[in-house]
């Protein structure tokens, strides 16, 4: 089994949600998420999801329209990180934070922090 650090897997969610942008497909976003992963919002409208089935679901029916820029990524504790983001249409601005959780190698929790 592939174990990425939780700072690769940051790198690896800013990819496949860039692809699933541009295909409308988040297969690969869906793949780095343990089963009973969850994803919660600060600051926005979507949310809460509870499992991996529900994040993919989520992307792929009323999924983002605009591509992740990753401005900065720092290690929180042994398995975790914090992501600053920036939208492509935006890139100069922050957007908000990521928040990642990792077990064994997949994302166990993502929480999204959205700046105002």
């Amino acid at each position: 089994m592939d174990v990425r650090t939780p700072e690769e897997l940051v790198a690896a969610y800013a990819e496949a949600h860039n692809a699933g942008v541009r295909t409308r497909d988040f297969t690969a976003l869906g793949a780095l998420l343990h089963p009973t992963a969850s994803m919660r919002f600060r600051g926005g409208t979507a949310g809460p999801y509870d499992n991996a089935i529900a994040i993919v679901r989520a992307f792929r029916e009323q999924g983002p329209t605009d591509e992740l820029r990753v401005l900065q990524v720092r290690r929180a504790g042994e398995n975790n990180a914090v992501a600053t983001y920036a939208w492509s249409e935006d890139p100069g601005r922050a957007a908000g934070r990521l928040h990642l959780a990792a077990r064994r190698g997949l994302i166990s929790s993502i929480r999204v922090e959205v700046f105002g």
